[in-house]
């Protein structure tokens, strides 16, 4: 008989998350924005979203948390080279940087976390009710 040890370890102790200041990348900015043109609201696949700067790069818009939002095809050739103002196409939200999560974080594919779930199911039917 072969008994494979769990890929998650019980914490006794545990004093919260790390804060970290979320890093500026696109991923993250998928995260943020919910895979959600923040123009017409619609949610789109990676693939079909851009990264729209706000105030345009040719008008000194810089790569910033607040200068940057999803936005699909359609509405960023609209927009081109405009602030949302002058495009009349005003942002569903005003973009700022997230508060970290673990979500932030590192992510791990779903079919890792899965191969613990049977010490999950094992737990939960042997555990004495009350405990």
């Amino acid at each position: 008989m072969r008994i494979r040890p769990p890929e998650v370890i019980v914490l006794t102790e545990f004093n919260g998350w790390v804060r970290h200041e979320v890093r500026l990348s696109r991923r993250n900015i998928f995260l943020r924005d919910r895979n959600v043109c923040q123009y017409c609201g619609k949610r789109f696949g990676k693939p079909e979203l851009t990264i729209d700067h706000v105030v345009p790069r040719s008008r000194g818009g810089r790569d910033t948390w607040s200068n940057l939002v999803l936005a699909c095809m359609p509405c960023n050739l609209k927009k081109r080279d405009r602030t949302p103002d002058e495009a009349r196409m005003p942002l569903l939200r005003r973009p700022a940087v997230p508060r970290w999560l673990p979500r932030f974080g590192t992510q791990i594919p779903r079919e890792e976390l899965m191969t613990w779930q049977r010490f999950v199911d094992l737990a939960y039917w042997n555990t004495e009710i009350g405990e």
